[in-house]
């Protein structure tokens, strides 16, 4: 048996989230069946793993067991995402813990075995929910059984035979008590923020709300980059960038390791920074989305990047070809704010103030 503990901090890259374990053991090999117990499951959580394609494969065609509590976070958007895969998939079977006790129904682990034998356990503080998966600081195990290796279910298999009056499908009742839950914690939210300081806004996240510092004229301020993307040969994937766009926006030298996210992807990429010292002395960073485009026969790619919150080395970026909503009013932006020469492709830093301006449906 291998063992791992693994720290999910959002603050470091790579960031070790659950959700990439979750694509890794979808990935390994073919599973033959999955069980989660979750005390918490929201329709965030869901949909960010049927963003991954070997996750929605496992969910859609093999063998899987999902146990949800009602206490305190579950939604009705979570429950229903639960029942279009049981429609989908005969052998998904969702069903929840209708608790009257006095305790809280807080599991979360998960379980899948592969076609050979192997087995893999994972269990920590991670709820299936969106900030759950990616985005809180979390702590979690994982144990790894090779084929043959005895794995000890028993006491799950105990605890479903002691509640088994509780637990049932997903129904009215179920999706009544998803909403209640809801609407809890959007009086929980209104209630933190009568309280708050005025410089401050309330987070609800997995049922606990908390005060974030609000700074409404240093975000307008905040930096992103607008980059035309030129045809380069048949790898312009490889997206060339000025040295003053390394060092002042990506803060990095040739050699260093990158992390990018494309919006609404859950995957984090991580190129190396290539300098090309013997041909156009640019340097040139990897972007995953333009890797299997084709180049357009009229008009360049636009590629806009953010800083992710307060990850020095890692960007979030929406890459835009062109007939893509923001592709024009980007391209307007970059030309009007480019300061080089006229043959050059347009790569300028612009504050988010100015992208709001030129693009208010900017999705991030």
């Amino acid at each position: 048996m291998q063992y791992e503990l693994r720290i999910q901090d959002p603050t470091n890259p790579p960031r070790n989230p659950l959700l990439a374990e979750v694509v890794e053991i979808a990935n390994e090999g073919d599973v033959t069946w999955l069980r989660m117990f979750f005390g918490f499951l929201t329709g965030s959580g869901v949909d960010t793993l049927l963003k991954n394609t070997a996750v929605e494969k496992v969910l859609l065609h093999r063998e899987v067991e999902v146990l949800v509590g009602l206490d305190a976070v579950t939604d009705r958007l979570g429950l229903e995402r639960l029942l279009e895969l049981a429609r989908k998939n005969p052998k998904f079977k969702p069903r929840v813990i209708k608790n009257t006790t006095g305790a809280l129904i807080h599991p979360k682990m998960l379980a899948a075995q592969y076609e050979d034998g192997r087995t893999v356990v994972v269990v920590g503080s991670n709820n299936l929910s969106r900030s759950g998966l990616e985005g809180n600081v979390e702590g979690y195990t994982i144990a790894r059984f090779k084929s043959g290796e005895q794995v000890d279910l028993g006491d799950w298999d105990a605890f479903i035979q002691r509640w088994d009056p509780l637990i049932a499908a997903i129904d009215n009742e179920a999706l009544k008590a998803a909403d209640r839950n809801t609407k809890r914690l959007q009086s929980l939210g209104k209630a933190a923020k009568k309280k708050s300081k005025p410089d401050s806004r309330v987070v609800v996240s997995d049922g606990h709300a908390h005060e974030t510092p609000v700074h409404l004229d240093e975000d307008l301020a905040e930096l992103y980059l607008v980059a035309q993307i030129p045809k380069a040969g048949n790898r312009w994937s490889q997206v060339h960038y000025s040295a003053d766009v390394i060092h002042k926006y990506f803060q990095v030298q040739a050699g260093d390791q990158v992390f990018l996210r494309e919006f609404n992807s859950t995957i984090v990429e991580e190129p190396q920074v290539v300098y090309s010292s013997q041909s156009n002395m640019n340097y040139k960073i990897e972007l995953g989305a333009a890797r299997d485009a084709k180049y357009p026969s009229e008009g360049r790619p636009v590629v806009v990047f953010r800083r992710e919150a307060n990850y020095s080395a890692q960007h979030l970026y929406v890459f835009l070809m062109p007939g893509d909503q923001g592709h024009t009013e980007m391209t307007k932006l970059a030309e009007a704010a480019f300061k080089g020469r006229g043959n050059q492709v347009c790569r300028v830093i612009v504050t988010r103030s100015s992208i709001l301006q030129a693009w208010p449906a900017c999705p991030f």
